[in-house]
């Protein structure tokens, strides 16, 4: 657990690197889950599956980590029976890498989908401001380009 603790906080404090190594922040997300694991020992499993070619490449520093953290508290805490969380990372073209955080938790309901997708549809929304924001945004702010597309494309993602 200290052990857990400690990469914890060292990736996540990463000596104020905003880009750290894709190895890294997966080994953030797996102290992170361990962590929960201790404290919700009975309703909680994990797996990690990370294709080794990618580790050496670089990522934003904390993408995972609120994305798990949102299918723990989300999706497996409220279905209080038990779930688990699926992290994925692979090379999908010689310029592509792609993750999935996938859990077996509650869910959204009928409604709350129908909700979600309205909004992004929505020209007026926040959602649509969200994506206005991206196309003006510059390469030299790809931070918060990263982080406007995480929280409107991952709404839209396999919903």
């Amino acid at each position: 657990m200290v052990s857990a603790l400690s990469s914890f906080f060292r990736v996540t404090l990463s000596k104020g690197k905003d880009w750290i190594r894709i190895q890294e922040e997966v080994e953030h997300v797996r102290s992170y889950l361990f962590i929960q694991k201790m404290r919700y020992q009975d309703i909680l499993d994990f797996s990690i599956d990370v294709d080794e070619a990618i580790l050496g490449g670089t990522i934003l520093n904390l993408t995972l980590q609120p994305l798990v953290e949102n299918a723990l508290y989300h999706g497996i805490k409220n279905k209080r029976s038990g779930g688990t969380i699926w992290v994925r990372g692979n090379l999908k073209s010689p310029d592509l890498i792609s993750f999935e955080v996938e859990d077996d938790g509650i869910g959204f309901t009928p409604e709350r989908l129908a909700q979600v997708r309205a909004a992004l549809a929505d020209d007026t929304s926040r959602w649509s401001s969200t994506r206005a924001a991206l196309a003006l945004t510059t390469s030299t702010n790809v931070s918060a380009c990263i982080t406007a597309r995480n929280m409107a494309c991952r709404l839209r993602a396999n919903i």
